[in-house]
């Protein structure tokens, strides 16, 4: 469970995280990590920004933020998928998202991480302190993800989300509620508004406080390539997805799903119509051959 140490030294302030039993190293990043670390919440609410945070990390955290892509390919390698591997991971992520490490974060998703995993920092959290809309909409796919997960001091995603600058806290958290996030919930009894204004972000918290929530679909489906296995003869379909709230930032999501666990009747008869027009060129094509 969360062991936390403040410290005040030289007219600054930083805390001390310990998090894992496998932790060996220590880092130093700038700023507010985790976000409820500079909130106090009794008697009254209050807020003191850190300068930095200390955290005590196990072997594969250490080196998704120090070492290279080759040297976390290998760790992953030579790791036993124990259960302490799988909290390492899962927590591992979050800091591939935080250091926006695009490449890291994949290679950790292959190998098993979980972004939605509970009372721990994960990749969502991660994701969302960083603003990373396409892979908010990756995870959200997940039926299993809640876009209200906590981490170990019961910070939410909206939570991490806070801490980016304007307007990007705003489209974030937004697209967290259009993805499932409950506007309502409370952090030991305070609103979401209540909290951004405490980091004096009035702005924000009206904006919170006046959200209806977005009517329309989450998502627009459409299928861009069909394709069959040569070997196993299962036909592919590429799918894109596409948010239909934010149409020009380039937020979409693409995934090969196989026809037949196709559930949505449109992609069906998209796909169909698409693999009849191929099957059309290709007979074209090898008629003109015979033909020259």
């Amino acid at each position: 469970m969360l062991s936390s140490l403040f410290l005040k030294a030289r007219g600054y302030e930083t805390v001390i995280r310990s998090t894992h039993v496998s932790q060996n190293k220590r880092v130093y990043l700038e700023g507010t990590v985790f976000p409820l670390d500079a909130f106090t919440f009794s008697p009254r609410l209050s807020y003191t920004p850190l300068d930095g945070t200390h955290i005590e990390l196990p072997p594969l955290c250490y080196t998704v933020l120090n070492g290279s892509f080759e040297d976390l390919r290998d760790l992953l390698a030579d790791s036993k998928r124990t259960e302490q591997f799988q909290r390492d991971i899962d927590y591992a992520l979050f800091f591939a998202n935080l250091s926006e490490d695009t490449l890291k974060a994949f290679v950790l998703l292959e190998s098993g991480a979980n972004p939605g995993r509970p009372l721990s920092s994960n990749g969502l959290h991660g994701a969302a302190s960083r603003g990373q809309l396409n892979e908010i909409c990756k995870y959200a796919l997940n039926p299993n993800i809640s876009m209200d997960v906590q981490d170990e001091t019961f910070a939410t995603p909206v939570i991490y989300a806070m801490d980016l600058n304007s307007p990007r806290d705003w489209d974030t958290i937004e697209y967290l509620f259009i993805q499932g996030a409950s506007p309502q919930a409370k952090v030991s009894n305070y609103t979401y508004a209540q909290i951004a204004r405490q980091k004096g972000k009035d702005d924000l918290a009206q904006k919170i406080e006046a959200y209806k929530g977005w009517v329309g679909p989450l998502y627009k489906k459409s299928v861009i390539r069909v394709k069959q296995h040569k070997r196993s003869g299962l036909v592919w379909v590429k799918v894109l997805y596409e948010c239909p709230r934010f149409p020009n930032e380039g937020w979409n999501y693409t995934s090969y799903e196989l026809f037949s666990e196709l559930g949505d009747d449109l992609l069906v008869k998209e796909a169909k119509r698409m693999w009849e027009e191929n099957r059309s060129r290709g007979r074209l094509r090898r008629s003109m051959r015979k033909g020259l």
